[in-house]
């Protein structure tokens, strides 16, 4: 556990493992937690070949947004992150939702550092997004009867696999950081909508592999605009998986945690 210094910001972040390094950047209105409790179980049967840096982005966890005002100034620094903290020249990113977009804004910048990008439910079109129907691929009605309608209502919003199982780690991993963020007036009207203006216009291709994991019930992001990235990545893997939302990792544990190690395992 550490504190980095920005920009008037103190960023925290936590530093697991040894071996490459790795960036995890989480998504908006949450904290570093939820990609802590998807990806630490990917990296256990290699934790020494993989140096995990997960960070709590400004605002949000247990950073402050000090004069971090958009997108941009998160990108920003990130990058200065990279250049002070991690101190390599060459680093892979996994980045969730807004992170995603962030992890893509970064791999646009100079000085080039990125070697690879996992990206999980990515953001990918905020103006005009193409989002699916949203309905639950699995529900245990007895155990949802228990949760209270808060509770219930931003379980169901991010999930479509309504079980005690997933609840228990999206109690675990989320909901603590959902509670926490709500209301903040940084997050709401500060940084609210804000994307990285560079991304925007960049028009480069990229030959470092990436992998991209939507869910087909992801009413918040997605799974059609991420596919057109084919053409920027041509070493982009892309997987619409049915049954899972826009927190695919605790829908699909399994199958997120097979993915995601397989691809990690080609830079070991």
């Amino acid at each position: 556990m550490a504190t980095y210094i920005y920009n008037n910001a103190t960023i925290y972040y936590e530093v697991h493992g040894c071996g490459k390094p790795v960036l995890l950047i989480h998504g908006a209105c949450i904290d570093h937690h939820f990609l802590t409790g998807c990806m630490e179980p990917v990296f256990a049967d290699f934790s020494d070949c993989f140096k995990r840096y997960y960070i709590d982005l400004p605002g949000m966890g247990q950073s402050t947004p000090g004069n971090i005002l958009c997108a941009d100034d998160i990108v920003e620094m990130l990058l200065h992150f990279i250049k002070d903290v991690i101190k390599e020249e060459k680093i892979l990113l996994a980045g969730n939702s807004f992170g995603g977009m962030l992890s893509r804004a970064i791999n646009c910048k100079p000085p080039k550092a990125v070697s690879g990008m996992l990206l999980i439910c990515p953001l990918a079109n905020q103006k005009d997004p193409r989002l699916p129907e949203m309905y639950p691929a699995k529900k245990e009605e007895a155990f949802l009867e228990t949760l209270s309608e808060k509770e219930l209502e931003h379980f169901c919003s991010m999930n479509a696999v309504l079980t005690k199982n997933a609840w228990q780690q999206y109690a675990r991993d989320i909901y603590p950081a959902v509670l926490a963020n709500e209301g903040k007036y940084y997050l709401e009207h500060v940084l609210d909508g804000s994307i990285p203006e560079y991304l925007v216009n960049a028009k480069e291709t990229y030959d470092c592999p990436v992998l991209v994991l939507t869910g087909k019930q992801d009413s918040s992001v997605g799974y059609e605009d991420q596919f057109l990235w084919l053409k920027q990545y041509p070493k982009l893997s892309y997987v619409a998986l049915e049954g899972a939302a826009h927190n695919l990792p605790i829908d699909k544990p399994q199958v997120f945690n097979a993915l995601a190690k397989d691809w990690f395992l080609q830079f070991v």
